[in-house]
C-alpha cells in the first residue's frame, strides 16, 4: 500500500479572460452577502469613473479599498437569481473573487 502525502497547503493560479457578453455564475461573500447567486453576463468592461455615478457599490469599494479605482471595472447583468432589468458593477478584483465558471 502506498503511502499518502499530506500537506498543509496547495497553491492553484487560474487565468480568466473576461469579456463582454462572457457569461459566469455569481455567488455573495461574507463581505457581500448581498450578491444573489445566478448566472449573469458581462456587459461592459470600463473604468471607474464610469460607473462611479451609475452604480451604489463602486463608491463603497474605493472607500474601503482606494487603489480600486485604478482597476478596469465589470458591468454585468443577471440572466437568471437577481435583478434581471438592473445592471451591477464591481472592480475586477472584487469580481473574479465572486465568479465561477458558467
Amino acid at each position: 500500500m502506498a503511502k499518502s502525502t499530506k500537506r498543509n497547503s496547495v497553491e492553484v493560479k487560474r487565468e480568466i479572460k473576461i469579456k463582454v457578453g462572457k457569461k459566469f455564475n455569481i455567488s455573495p461573500s461574507e463581505g457581500w452577502l448581498g450578491i444573489e447567486d445566478g448566472a449573469i453576463e458581462v456587459v461592459e468592461i470600463t473604468d471607474y469613473d464610469s460607473v462611479k455615478d451609475r452604480f451604489a457599490d463602486p463608491k463603497v469599494i474605493v472607500e474601503n479599498w482606494p487603489k480600486a479605482k485604478k482597476y478596469d471595472w465589470i458591468v454585468y447583468r443577471y440572466l437568471n437569481g437577481g435583478d434581471q432589468a438592473e445592471e451591477y458593477a464591481f472592480d475586477v478584483e472584487t469580481f473574479v473573487d465572486h465568479i465561477s465558471m458558467y
